[in-house]
């Protein structure tokens, strides 16, 4: 469906609520909140011109992923960025524990303890290949708090 022209457009610095439905046939089946807020201009000037200062450098795919560009992101708490960088990288082939980690976090951040688990286990897998186990570690401590989220 889209935005509603009788509406005002969603603006800068405000909280939203948004609510999505799913019906069949008329009948609601499953509904979920989630609330969004839209970064200022000059803030989203901001994390794309340091984005691509990141990107100048051309660091390792994997390096410039995990240690700049979703510290970016976190910095501004724009979790949707976050994931979809995450993903990127995966997409690519990455096969680092960190990277599995990380999406981990962020999909327990927004509520899909699913697919954080899903993450966490690959992460796990990966981290137990290379005996990293500092990033053994944060990976545990995310499934626990998966089982946490789920009781």
């Amino acid at each position: 469906m889209d935005y509603p022209d009788n509406k005002p457009g969603m603006s800068y610095g405000n909280a939203y609520k948004i609510s999505v439905i799913a019906k069949k046939d008329d009948n609601p089946i499953s509904s979920a909140e989630t609330v969004v807020s839209l970064v200022d201009i000059k803030t989203a000037e901001n994390v794309r011109d340091a984005i691509r200062q990141v990107r100048a450098l051309n660091l390792p795919k994997d390096e410039s992923t995990l240690l700049d560009i979703d510290s970016i992101y976190a910095a501004h708490n724009l979790l949707t960025e976050r994931i979809d960088n995450l993903v990127g990288r995966i997409s690519a082939g990455s096969q680092n524990p960190r990277i599995f980690r990380l999406l981990g976090d962020c999909f327990l951040e927004a509520d899909l303890p699913d697919s954080a688990k899903s993450n966490y286990l690959t992460a796990e897998k990966l981290a137990r290949k290379i005996d990293d186990r500092d990033e053994l570690e944060k990976i545990l401590q995310g499934l626990q708090s998966v089982r946490v989220t789920r009781s």
